[in-house]
């Protein structure tokens, strides 16, 4: 009886690089195409036929989305999060939650967490910059969908709000109330919803002939206490 063992001898190679070729495991992306294509070969040379049982074994879903947001307890987030996993629990999904904290390190931890535990797909608000984990799910090709943060130049579904018009909407709001001084608190800069934020912002006050004098600019990390500090300047 032609086994495993055999392809591996033929094509040279390990018993491991064989399995994970010919199950079409997410881990084989890391092989190389001339191996594959031995590994494939030698197969067909010594007539192996895989066993129907141990294809399903290695093929099977586990029917299980990651979600990793940034905070635990905001309640924007977690009315988003029981939307996503009402919608996934009528196509049989179940939903497994981390919080990142907006930590990148926190964020590999889940990620790479979720990736052992083979779930089918992962929801993500990104940290930034991007993270080691990220990039793990992108080359195993995970499903992935963004969660009200995008990362530029990777492409991948986003959710968000528009970010952009909403900010520009309420400063053109608060230029009709007679408002003439502004002042933008934000978070990380390099974050979608923050840039996008103070575009919005800017729009609105450049559109109404304010000038740079009119327009304040604050970075922050989206705690408390940073909030707190930056308003202190305003006064």
């Amino acid at each position: 009886m032609v086994t495993i063992k055999d392809v591996a001898r033929v094509a040279e190679v390990s018993i491991a690089t064989v399995s994970r070729v010919l199950s079409g495991s997410r881990a084989d992306v890391a092989i190389k195409e001339e191996t594959r294509q031995r590994v494939v070969e030698a197969a067909r040379k010594v007539g192996y036929a895989p066993n129907p049982f141990y294809q399903w074994i290695s093929a099977r879903k586990t029917n299980t989305v990651g979600a990793v947001l940034t905070m635990g307890a905001d309640v924007y987030y977690a009315r988003m999060l029981q939307a996503a996993e009402a919608a996934l629990k009528k196509s049989g999904y179940s939903v497994m939650f981390s919080s990142s904290q907006d930590i990148p390190e926190l964020e590999t931890e889940c990620l790479d967490e979720f990736l052992k535990r083979k779930v089918d797909g992962i929801l993500l608000t990104p940290c930034q910059p991007m993270t080691a984990g990220l990039s793990r799910v992108i080359e195993r090709k995970v499903p992935m969908v963004f969660i009200s943060r995008y990362i530029r130049g990777i492409e991948a579904p986003s959710v968000s709000s528009n970010n952009r018009k909403g900010a520009y909407r309420l400063i053109r709001h608060m230029i009709e109330l007679g408002h003439r001084t502004f002042a933008f608190i934000g978070g990380n800069p390099d974050l979608s919803t923050v840039a996008n934020r103070r575009l919005g912002y800017l729009d609105a006050l450049r559109e109404a002939g304010f000038g740079e004098e009119n327009a304040v600019v604050f970075d922050g990390d989206y705690t408390r206490n940073c909030g707190y500090e930056n308003a202190k300047k305003l006064f």
